[in-house]
């Protein structure tokens, strides 16, 4: 669907090695297959710890911005702040950079308001917790 010639990706990006659209890392590699192999073996293992012993806290924006920085810290700068550009990777558009912080302010609000994290009933829960996301998607 996007590529690098698509809307919001014509122009180098901040967030990527000169003349390329590799993410720059911490990993210094600068092949977008070899990026994608190891983000994914670094995330799959944090995946797991997370499993073991989550991230305390009550489930806010903050709490979310510790999660995301615990996945990624090890790959990309980036990880666990507010994007300042319009990315996407493959066929997939991240959310506008000026619009996350309102629309996560909106869904956590939404999510604490309706008391979904006190449901019981964990297959319920999930229902609940992914028909909110998808209402903002």
């Amino acid at each position: 669907m996007f590529s690098k010639y698509d809307v919001y990706t014509t122009v180098q990006s901040m967030y990527c090695y000169p003349d390329t659209d590799v993410l720059i890392n911490k990993l210094d590699i600068r092949d977008k297959a070899e990026l994608k192999q190891a983000e994914e073996e670094f995330t799959a293992v944090k995946q797991m710890a997370l499993l073991q012993e989550p991230i305390k806290g009550r489930f806010t924006k903050t709490h979310l911005f510790r999660i995301h920085r615990f996945l990624f810290e090890d790959v990309y700068p980036l990880a666990g702040h507010i994007r300042k550009e319009q990315i996407s990777k493959g066929d997939t558009m991240f959310y506008p950079p000026d619009l996350i912080d309102r629309e996560l302010e909106r869904v956590f609000k939404n999510i604490h308001s309706k008391k979904l994290l006190a449901e019981q009933d964990e297959e319920k829960q999930i229902q609940n917790l992914s028909q909110t996301i998808y209402d903002i998607a």
